[in-house]
């Protein structure tokens, strides 16, 4: 493997813009990487990027004791399901625990929910680490923009134009 640039402050041995999660998930599994490595490669991503791009509300708090647990359990062995190690951003409508759910609105900054959504419990189940949630339109009121009391998600491929539908900051 070759060590190349991310765009961002880390170097790896991987280029995590280019990389499928089926090939993270080989990656991890052969040790190339870590699920620590991962999620750092990617908080050094949102933190070079959001202030342009405005795609993140939250981050995990925990992200980076979470991605050292799994690689702890990797090592023995310990793998919980298919997406072990393999980090998630999910949008700001679905509840996960020690996160807000905002749905886009400053207002709801104090909105912890008591407990992870379904999907949430089977994706954490399988081994997943949701690495924070993403901005979205208001309450999900328009499918034209993402425009929320966190800021406009702007268009990943052209500054300036909307990154349309609810779900702007997921996709970006």
């Amino acid at each position: 493997f070759i060590i190349t640039n991310v765009y961002a402050n880390n170097k790896s041995v991987v280029d995590i813009t280019e990389l499928t999660m089926i090939e993270e998930i080989d990656y991890l599994d052969k040790g190339v990487i870590t699920s620590e490595e991962l999620v750092n490669l990617y908080l050094d991503r949102i933190n070079t990027y959001n202030d342009t791009f405005k795609a993140m509300i939250t981050i995990n708090p925990n992200i980076v004791e979470e991605a050292k647990e799994m690689d702890e359990l990797r090592q023995k062995g310990e793998i919980k399901g298919r997406l072990h190690g393999i980090t998630i951003i999910v949008k700001d409508n679905i509840d996960v625990k020690g996160m807000p759910t905002t749905a886009g609105a400053k207002v709801l900054l104090d909105n912890y929910p008591k407990e992870d959504a379904e999907v949430i419990k089977k994706l954490k189940d399988e081994g997943a680490i949701i690495i924070g949630k993403a901005n979205m339109n208001e309450f999900a009121f328009s499918a034209r923009e993402s425009k929320s009391s966190f800021g406009t998600v702007s268009n990943a491929f052209r500054l300036g134009y909307t990154s349309y539908g609810s779900s702007g900051g997921s996709a970006v």
